[in-house]
């Protein structure tokens, strides 16, 4: 279990990072001080599916999404598709 949260905090960090390089103005802490395998973006519903019909990016509709499968190789879609749709608001 240990190897799984380090590895989720490791993700977290990367996509905090990514996030940020992206859109230096908005406070992206809440990536980071979250703990578990999910994470609450704030994204509203309308956000939210942005995300899923243009990004392909499934969550539930309150904008809380699983950061289990979230690998390095992924975190630059994901910030991409997080900053595009808080910009669609």
């Amino acid at each position: 279990m240990a190897g799984m949260s380090g590895r989720i905090d490791s993700v977290r960090k990367e996509l905090r990072a990514a996030l940020e390089k992206r859109n230096p103005n908005k406070d992206w802490s809440f990536v980071t001080s979250q703990i578990g395998m999910f994470s609450f973006t704030g994204l509203s519903p309308e956000q939210v599916a942005n995300m899923t019909n243009k990004w392909e990016v499934y969550m539930t509709k309150d904008g809380r999404i699983s950061l289990a499968g979230l690998n390095s190789a992924k975190v630059d879609r994901l910030a991409d598709a997080i900053v595009d749709s808080f910009a669609s608001a």
